[in-house]
């Protein structure tokens, strides 16, 4: 329930003052797995996977976290517009298992004008080297000057979604101000990229995907 998953991240909150997000995958009730099959045997979704991915997709992985208002910390981080480098070719999907409006710490993504791949991690101190992360006042310069029509959010109501390679589209989200944000993000992977997936989700789901098969 929410109010346990409250109660867990304030009691994260004493030994991390700056923690923002929290996996709540494990909240979920068993009851709603059937539900999450569903929504990973869409064929809506898998046309659009498979599409994108040229071949058969497999699932890489499934992730469900909550978000926190905390106005008071920087935007900084994955809150600030990047591409992820550990990602090579995936199909995702942002879900709302919560209601999402612009205080909720939206998740925003860019069809990117740049179509160079970052292939090594820079790091500058603590953080990103320039150029890694930027704010808004910097989009222009990777998605085009008409940034506002590539611009896709998941403002919206449950069960909205977008959809992206992380690896290629520049994206932001999770500062949250007002309220909380609980999202689910479902990766899918080409075939042949599939022989080291590391699930994020627990035995309990892994052990109800074994028997629905």
């Amino acid at each position: 329930s929410m109010k346990q998953i409250k109660l867990d991240y304030y009691d994260k909150l004493k030994s991390d003052k700056k923690e923002y997000v929290m996996s709540t995958f494990d909240y979920l009730p068993e009851e709603v797995y059937p539900d999450i099959l569903k929504i990973l045997c869409c064929s809506e979704i898998m046309n659009l996977a498979e599409r994108y991915l040229k071949t058969q997709p497999v699932l890489g992985d499934i992730m469900v976290y909550t978000n926190f208002p905390r106005s008071d910390l920087l935007v900084e981080g994955s809150k600030m517009w990047h591409r992820d480098t550990s990602v090579y070719h995936k199909f995702e999907v942002y879900i709302n298992l919560s209601d999402i409006n612009i205080n909720s710490g939206p998740f925003y993504t860019c069809k990117s004008e740049n179509t160079s791949r970052f292939t090594v991690t820079y790091y500058k101190g603590s953080g990103w080297a320039d150029g890694m992360r930027f704010n808004d006042s910097d989009l222009s310069k990777y998605c085009g000057e008409d940034v506002n029509l590539s611009l896709t959010s998941n403002i919206g109501g449950v069960g909205s979604c977008v959809y992206l390679d992380s690896g290629f589209n520049y994206h932001k989200g999770g500062h949250t101000t007002q309220g909380t944000r609980t999202v689910m993000r479902i990766t899918y992977q080409a075939t042949i990229h599939s022989s080291g997936l590391g699930f994020n989700f627990n035995d309990s789901f892994k052990n109800f995907l074994l028997k629905s098969q």
